[in-house]
């Protein structure tokens, strides 16, 4: 590996003899950094720096290739390419005079005056990623700035309920503000696998509950969501409303999971995350633990200063209970920091069964004590189902709601209540019935709820107004969707 960086280096830089370029796909920058840090040798470091200072310099790059590509490319008959792909090569030939083209790979500027997440969903997440590692390990506070400031466009405006980014499918890339159709969704699975890289990122440097959340949600809706029960077959773009036919009539994949994708990057990149899942549990701030998700686990931690070593039994996502057991400790005085969820700012504590009154910093409870053997934390969520409105910018969920219970997104699906599922009215003080059941031998927790449904007479418009008629609706855990056949599916319900 170190001879091919070596040739890359040869290759690229400021240098008379050396190319001023940089890849048309993030990642490279990533991996130098994982280098970096795994060797201590300087020059990954650099090579990562120079990648990402280099980026959207004039002249451009990309465009200098091109001029000399042209010069010997071949005709290519595009027609016997897939139609998604013939899709994009029309939008690039469409933009291919404009700032999309530049800022579809993120070139549009230097990467540390972008303020706002554009272009390709991935390119642009992986970069951002590199450039908190690099704001990190280089102590380049302007860079942080940056990174906060796309953080704030991304989760604040230009991300869905379920974590997904990259709304739309030409380009799979970000749009504009609060563009965050739900039939139409891209929501790339690699793109919220890299959004929760660039959470993580950003948590080493600064100790905030939110990454962790969106960490937390992204795994138990999207990430779960995109991979079928049995495991065979895979949602590359991941909805948050199906009608079949609408979407097969628009050449969308259309509610099956695929057991194959043409660009398989997603698979595999599921896979890797879920063997890595054990980084996202657990991390340190000031050298004191701090507990980011709640997922049985141990932690030895006995050969640093604070000198634990700990298991933890949770009973996510079913029931919101975590304990966490101290196995060996030091006997020192020092503080353990449990993340408050957003989604229940009342967490209960109890230290060895009796009530603890916590302090709160940054978003986790700060637990400072003598810690000792067998001492034990135990966790209480309040998983009590609730309704989540969005912000009124986003057009296509005015007057809806969805449903949440602790960290888990609910759904409507066809197979359980019928077809034209947007005809159905929740009531904003709905009570909800919980029930325990199977979807594809899986275990989980339904919600049923007094609902109305539209009636709907034989005319196309009419004077009349519309029929309610009560009805019973069920509700399934998002991740659950689309393992009983294809059928209509639905997250944002109309309310009322």
């Amino acid at each position: 590996m170190e001879k091919y960086v070596d040739h890359i280096i040869s290759i690229f830089g400021k240098n008379p003899n050396q190319k001023r370029g940089y890849p048309g796909h993030q990642e490279i920058e990533l991996a130098l950094v994982k280098a970096y840090e795994l060797t201590g040798n300087e020059k990954y470091l650099k090579l990562s720096n120079y990648f990402i200072e280099e980026r959207g310099t004039l002249p451009h790059y990309f465009d200098e290739e091109t001029k000399k590509l042209k010069e010997v490319e071949e005709i290519i008959d595009y027609s016997k390419f897939p139609s998604e792909v013939r899709d994009f090569i029309r939008w690039q030939d469409n933009h291919s005079n404009s700032v999309k083209k530049h800022d579809y790979v993120q070139a549009h500027d230097v990467p540390r005056k972008q303020y706002t997440a554009e272009g390709h969903s991935v390119r642009a997440l992986y970069m951002f990623t590199s450039m908190a590692d690099l704001a990190r390990l280089n102590n380049d506070s302007d860079m942080l700035n940056t990174c906060k400031k796309l953080w704030r466009n991304i989760v604040d405006k230009r991300m869905y309920v379920h974590s997904g980014v990259g709304s739309s499918h030409h380009g799979e890339r970000f749009s504009f503000d609060y563009d965050l159709t739900n039939d139409m969704a891209y929501a790339e699975t690699c793109a919220t696998i890299a959004l929760i890289y660039f959470a993580d990122r950003l948590s080493r440097i600064e100790l905030n509950s939110e990454y962790s959340d969106i960490i937390e949600n992204s795994i138990y809706n999207l990430i779960l969501a995109s991979t079928s029960i049995d495991g065979k077959g895979f949602f590359y773009d991941n909805y948050l409303e199906c009608n079949p036919g609408f979407l097969q009539f628009q050449n969308r994949r259309h509610g099956i999971r695929d057991e194959y994708h043409t660009c398989s990057c997603c698979p595999p990149n599921v896979l890797r995350l879920i063997a890595s899942l054990d980084i996202y549990i657990y991390s340190s701030y000031k050298d004191q633990l701090v507990v980011n998700q709640f997922i049985s686990s141990e932690l030895d931690i006995s050969n640093n200063k604070q000198g634990l070593k700990i298991k933890q039994i949770s009973k996510f996502p079913s029931e919101g209970n975590s304990i966490i057991e101290i196995l060996e400790s030091n006997n020192s005085n020092s503080s353990i920091f449990i993340r408050i969820p957003k989604w229940d700012k009342n967490m209960k504590v109890l230290i060895n069964n009796e009530q603890f009154k916590y302090s709160v910093a940054d978003g986790f409870a700060e637990i400072n004590r003598k810690w000792k053997k067998e001492d034990k934390i135990e966790l209480n969520f309040d998983f009590s189902p609730k309704l989540l409105r969005s912000n009124s910018n986003v057009r296509y969920n005015i007057r809806k709601a969805c449903l949440f219970r602790g960290p888990i997104l609910y759904c409507l699906e066809g197979v359980d209540n019928g077809d034209k599922l947007n005809q159905i009215i929740v009531n904003s003080d709905s009570k909800f019935e919980q029930k325990n059941e199977k979807i594809a031998d899986l275990d989980i927790i339904s919600l049923s709820t007094k609902a109305s449904r539209i009636q709907s007479n034989d005319d196309l418009y009419s004077e009349e107004k519309p029929i309610l008629k009560e009805t019973e609706i069920k509700f399934i855990p998002y991740y659950t969707w689309s393992n009983r056949g294809e059928n209509e599916m639905l997250v944002w319900i109309n309310e009322k």
